[in-house]
């Protein structure tokens, strides 16, 4: 997991140095720290050469005014000198590297600065390397004494940034305790405000917030969907440089969040105590300003100081809040964009999910998800157990299926299953059409690199449709079975796993066959993407070349 973003050494070849990376890790866990600057003060000695390194940085503990630690050459020399210094200023510590500091294999020392004001690197012999070798590692000692010091200055204590008794009390939902959580998120982030997404039901729903100029600031999100959503889905921390420009924009949440200029956004993901429930910690700043790593270490330190969080609790109550009337003017608009131009099936089946706040997949005329992700969803769906039974609803223009999971919410208006039938029917309809004509001048273009046409074109046409030109490899597919006795379907799922496992979409030629094209080395091996393959096409003989 990630605990703040060092600029990681790395050796001749290029390979990350693992003890400078575990450094990183272990800013996250304070336990694991002691080992993991050991290991790095070791691994600097290796790569300058040098034939030691000691690190001093503030202590807090009231006993002395700094903490020791050094790697080298007759360490127990050298630690009973750094020891018998811990009460001195940096000065006289300095002052005496050149009388009284012991001189392993001979080798002088030197105080490097380190960019710390409280602090000194020290090095014996390697100080004279070049800078950019030293560079990196320089970085993360800052990294660590900031974080520290940053610790020190914000949390309750290292241990229990939000205090031993605030903690256990959180679960139970006390507001004011929230509001201190949210309160030492802002101040160690050194963000404007912040805010919290509990997770339930599918969606990220932010209830809590401190700092936005709304009070009734707040929004759902579907589960990997939005910034909020991608983050608690991938289980990774997300820093979004500038939200107005972002990708991760998701219609509606954008709309809230801009009204409060939101622009820099740090997010964070809390576990909870089972699957799919916990939540997302969120920094916003207000203005295009990154994050410093010692901030979001100290981030991701305290939503891990929280963990696990509590769930699944209920649904947010601030729905019953928004008028229906707002409700069903949203969901038409939503539904109005979609029949408009989209050809994407993911948008339809989130624009049901936030309109009915269940679940919806969609199928195709085989009952299989359009989606390949949402096949153990789909299976999930259909056993539901003791629950009540999901609603099908046939799809009369491409022979599938809608799911539809019993909702929190009533139906928004009296024809809106047939409604979101028809939605679905135009934007698979869509999706297949794109599919054709794009696999259709896919597979003309590979057709005319066999025949040896004009190259510069070639070259030209298959840089506009984003394939490999000058150099890569080849898979090709062949199956049995009566051509396009299938429709389209299997060909647009087999696209999908040639995305997903290889990087690169499964181009269609005549007869069954098609082609992989790869730019680089192949991310799976050809046996697991056959089986893949198998799932998408009907029964029967498929080779993979």
């Amino acid at each position: 997991m990630w605990g703040g973003t060092i600029r990681t050494q790395t050796d001749k070849g290029g390979r990350q140095l693992p003890e400078t990376a575990d450094l990183d890790l272990a800013l996250a866990q304070p336990e694991r720290r002691p080992a993991a600057l050991r290991r790095v003060l070791a691994t600097i000695n290796r790569e300058l050469p040098a034939a030691g390194t000691a690190l001093f940085w503030p202590s807090f503990d009231g006993a002395n005014r700094w903490r020791a630690e050094y790697a080298g050459e007759e360490r127990e020399r050298v630690g009973r000198w750094t020891q018998s210094r811990l009460q001195l200023p940096l000065e006289e510590i300095v002052a005496d590297l050149n009388t009284g500091a012991p001189r392993p294999s001979g080798a002088e020392p030197v105080a490097l600065d380190a960019g710390f004001e409280d602090g000194l690197w020290v090095l014996w012999g390697g100080a004279y390397t070049r800078p950019e070798r030293l560079e990196p590692f320089r970085r993360a000692l800052e990294l660590f004494v900031e974080v520290e010091r940053l610790e020190r200055l914000h949390f309750h204590s290292p241990r229990a940034p939000l205090g031993e008794e605030a903690t256990r009390a959180l679960g139970s939902g006390d507001g004011e305790v929230m509001k201190d959580l949210l309160s030492l998120a802002r101040e160690a982030s050194g963000a404007d405000f912040a805010y919290w997404g509990s997770v339930h039901d599918g969606v990220v729903d932010v209830e809590w917030q401190l700092g936005a100029g709304d009070s009734g600031f707040g929004f759902e999100l579907p589960i990997g969907e939005g910034v909020g959503g991608r983050v608690f889905a991938r289980d990774r921390v997300l820093e979004i440089p500038d939200y107005l420009n972002c990708r991760y924009r998701y219609p509606e949440v954008s709309d809230i969040t801009d009204s409060e200029r939101v622009r820099s956004v740090l997010a964070v993901p809390v576990h909870g105590e089972g699957a799919q429930t916990g939540a997302v910690l969120y920094a916003v700043r207000r203005e295009v300003s990154g994050f410093s790593d010692a901030q979001k270490t100290l981030l991701r330190r305290l939503s891990r100081s929280v963990e696990p969080v509590r769930g699944p609790r209920p649904a947010s109550s601030r729905r019953s809040a928004v008028s229906r009337e707002d409700g069903v003017r949203r969901a038409k608009s939503g539904l109005r964009r979609i029949l408009v131009g989209s050809e994407r099936v993911q948008e339809v089946q989130s624009w049901l999910e936030r309109a009915t706040g269940g679940q919806a997949i969609l199928t195709d005329h085989r009952d299989l998800p359009y989606l390949p992700r949402d096949a153990d969803r789909l299976e999930r769906l259909r056993e539901s157990g003791g629950g009540a039974a999901p609603r099908v609803v046939p799809l009369s223009g491409n022979g599938g299926r809608l799911y539809l999971s019993p909702g929190r919410e009533p139906d928004p208006w009296p024809d809106f299953v047939e409604d979101a039938a028809t939605a679905c029917e135009v934007v698979a309809g869509r999706a297949e059409q794109d599919y054709r004509r794009l696999n259709q001048r896919r597979s003309r273009w590979v057709r005319d690199v066999m025949d040896g046409r004009e190259q510069q074109q070639l070259l030209r046409e298959g840089n506009r449709l984003g394939l490999p030109v000058e150099s890569g490899e080849v898979w090709a597919i062949a199956r049995s079975g009566e051509e396009g006795s299938d429709g389209t379907r299997p060909e647009m799922l087999a696209e999908e796993i040639g995305l997903d496992s290889l990087g690169s979409p499964l181009i269609s030629l005549d007869g069954g066959t098609g082609v992989f094209l790869l730019k680089g080395d192949p991310r799976t091996r050809p046996e697991s993407v056959r089986d893949e393959l198998l799932r998408a096409f009907d029964p029967g003989p498929l080779w993979l070349i």
